[in-house]
Parts: structure tokens; C-alpha cells; sequence
């Protein structure tokens, strides 16, 4: 009987810290106390969700905004100026190595509604070796 080789799910994509959460875009709209969003980070589920309706070049305008909010929800609000300049270099430094692991920015834009971005084993090798010689 030939063997059946099982392949887990990769983690989810997007490190926050030691979390990492899980990227999707929504079949409609979301609506957050009453007011539509172009996106949203739930910190209790991990899951940063995308407004399916949202062009899909402002995608990542948009993940990274609830990126921001993800790491604000685990380390804080940055003090002042240069902290709060560190703190969006930083997000914006781990979230595009992330990215990049996923396929790149054309993976996020071709995304369909209901769908996950995930980790590309090909495309992270090459994000982790252009992340070392840079």
C-alpha cells in the first residue's frame, strides 16, 4: 500500500512578536460597531481580515495598517516621535520580509474573497536569503 504523505498547514504568515496571524479577505464588507472598515485585526483570533470590496492595490496599504494595530496590542503605543517612527519602520521591516515569504504583493492583491494568504516554502527561502545579504 503506498504511503500517504500528510503536509500540515503552514503557520500562519504575519509575526507579530511570538504570534504570528493569519491574513484572509472578507466576502463583504465589515462592519465594526456599526461603521464599515477597510480592514480589522482581532488580537483574540489572530486573523487581520481585509474588506473584500477594498481595490486590491490597497491591500497592503490596508494590512499594514491593522499590522500596526496588531503590534500596538501586543507591545503598546510608541512614545513620542522617534518611537513611533521605530515602531512603524519596524512593522513595516517584518510585515514586507512576511510578505515577500507569501509570494509578494501580487499574492495579496490576487487574493479572492473568503481566501488566506500562506507561506510559500520557495518564496520564504528567497525572502530569508535576501533578508541575510542585505
Amino acid at each position: 500500500m503506498p504511503m500517504k504523505l500528510i503536509h500540515p498547514d503552514p503557520p500562519a504568515p504575519f509575526r507579530v512578536g511570538a504570534r504570528r496571524y493569519d491574513v484572509r479577505v472578507s466576502p463583504g464588507p465589515i462592519v465594526f460597531d456599526g461603521d464599515r472598515c477597510l480592514g480589522f485585526c482581532d488580537a483574540a483570533s489572530l486573523t487581520i481580515t481585509v474588506s473584500g470590496t477594498l481595490a486590491r492595490d490597497r491591500r497592503l496599504e490596508v494590512l499594514l495598517h491593522e499590522l500596526a494595530h496588531a503590534h500596538m496590542f501586543a507591545y503598546g503605543r510608541p512614545c513620542g516621535d522617534e518611537g513611533l517612527c521605530d515602531f512603524v519602520a519596524t512593522v513595516a521591516a517584518i510585515a514586507m520580509e512576511d510578505v515577500a515569504a507569501c509570494g509578494g504583493v501580487a499574492a495579496l492583491e490576487s487574493l479572492n474573497p473568503g481566501e488566506s494568504l500562506r507561506v510559500r516554502p520557495f518564496a520564504a527561502a528567497a525572502a530569508a536569503r535576501k533578508a541575510v545579504t542585505i
